[in-house]
């Protein structure tokens, strides 16, 4: 079910532009290489294209604080022009090169996972996105794979409005670049991380 603001990339310790925290023994590190985190832009009203970020990290630390930083110079959308409109006109990379996603969970009821249990939740999220952070609701699934790894998965794309941001004018520029009538604001995301713990 849809909540307002209902994902960003799923899962992650209060930060809006601040640095990740350490990684420490025990913690959950994300592998980038058997994860993704992708989303679905529609331009002209029926023309869909499915882009993904390449570069992104971060972990559950043992204090259940959950943390995805994603780097917008990793947008990857299979046109190596449209990357770099994204990353000039939209994301503004050199100003804003990272998004983040932060959260808490319970560690006890984490950690008391047996493989192949998956737990399904509801949590709070903050996200840092271009300079303005918002709060977002995320329903997500964690899977124990292994007794040292584990998988978050978004249960459902979530439909990020980019206008609760501010960025209204940045879309409108960047529909303007390439003569396009339209480019839908509502962007639907999906988020499979694994991690493992060290």
């Amino acid at each position: 079910m849809f909540k307002p603001w209902s994902v960003f990339f799923v899962a992650l310790a209060l930060v809006a532009c601040s640095q990740p925290a350490p990684v420490q023994s025990g913690d959950w590190q994300i592998r980038a290489s058997l994860s993704d985190v992708s989303f679905v832009s529609v331009k002209n009203g029926n023309v869909v294209e499915v882009s993904r970020f390449e570069r992104f990290r971060g972990g559950i630390s043992e204090t259940g604080a959950i943390q995805l930083t994603i780097m917008t110079e990793s947008v990857e959308t299979y046109v190596d022009d449209r990357n770099f409109r994204l990353q000039d006109i939209f994301f503004l990379t050199p100003e804003f090169p990272q998004i983040t996603v932060s959260a808490q969970v319970d560690p006890v009821a984490f950690d008391d996972l047996t493989t192949g249990e998956p737990m399904t939740m509801t949590l709070p999220l903050a996200v840092a996105f271009s300079g303005e952070v918002r709060e977002a609701w995320a329903d997500i699934r964690i899977t124990r794979l292994a007794e040292n790894r584990v998988s978050v998965t978004s249960i459902e794309p979530v439909l990020v409005d980019i206008r609760d941001f501010g960025l209204d004018e940045r879309l409108d520029a960047l529909r303007a670049s390439v003569n396009l009538n339209s480019i839908t604001p509502v962007i639907p995301v999906s988020v499979h991380l694994v991690l493992e713990r060290s």
